[in-house]
């Protein structure tokens, strides 16, 4: 007998609707592909996001003391979640001085003495930490006046530091800044702003 288009495969359903059921099959699947990947994508901006930054000390050497004028920054990141997937790319640091009874001007515009940007590639451990110590050169064009500065406040002397960490996310780099006043280990909104163009030696 001559088979027509609403004739059945062998389970007894008509060839359109099967087709149906696989265009539905296979919409469902890309639905719940896109479901899983969303929901990662939220848990690793999450986990980002809980990322706990500490400095544990900040020492200016404006001599050759190190090798080279620089800012000592022992620092590290923790990662409370016991996710392995967050490896940090770069890593930016940047250093302000200050006092409480004068402003430091080197003659630059600003109160900046180190900024550089180190790259890396390591993961956060899982509820542990990854050390970001860095040895930051002192823009040369401020090592003169920062020796006489520091020589009148050594007691009242404030520091910012900023280290800002780079991911590569789904979508591109992410950016992570994190701002700390000292004294104090004080995390703060924002730091003061940095030098478009400096002048230094590689730190390490």
């Amino acid at each position: 007998m001559e088979q027509t288009e609403h004739s059945k495969d062998s389970i007894g359903l008509p060839r359109k609707s099967l087709a149906g059921l696989v265009y539905i099959f296979l919409a469902l699947s890309a639905i719940a592909m896109v479901v899983v990947e969303t929901q990662a994508n939220y848990q690793w901006y999450t986990y980002v996001g809980n990322l706990e930054l500490r400095i544990s000390s900040v020492a200016i050497h404006p001599d050759n003391s190190t090798g080279f004028p620089s800012v000592a920054i022992q620092a590290s990141v923790f990662n409370p979640a016991s996710y392995n997937g967050l490896r940090p790319i770069q890593a930016g640091y940047a250093v302000w001085v200050n006092s409480t009874s004068e402003t430091f001007d080197p003659g630059t515009g600003s109160t900046m003495i180190a900024q550089t940007t180190s790259s890396f590639d390591k993961p956060i451990p899982a509820t542990g930490r990854l050390d970001l110590s860095f040895n930051v050169s002192i823009l040369s064009a401020v090592v003169t006046p920062l020796r006489s500065f520091l020589g009148r406040h050594n007691m009242d002397q404030v520091t910012n530091v900023q280290i800002t960490l780079y991911f590569q996310s789904t979508y591109g780099k992410f950016i992570i800044p994190y701002c700390y006043l000292l004294p104090g280990q004080v995390l703060v909104p924002v730091c003061p702003p940095v030098l478009e163009a400096v002048s230094h030696r590689p730190g390490g």
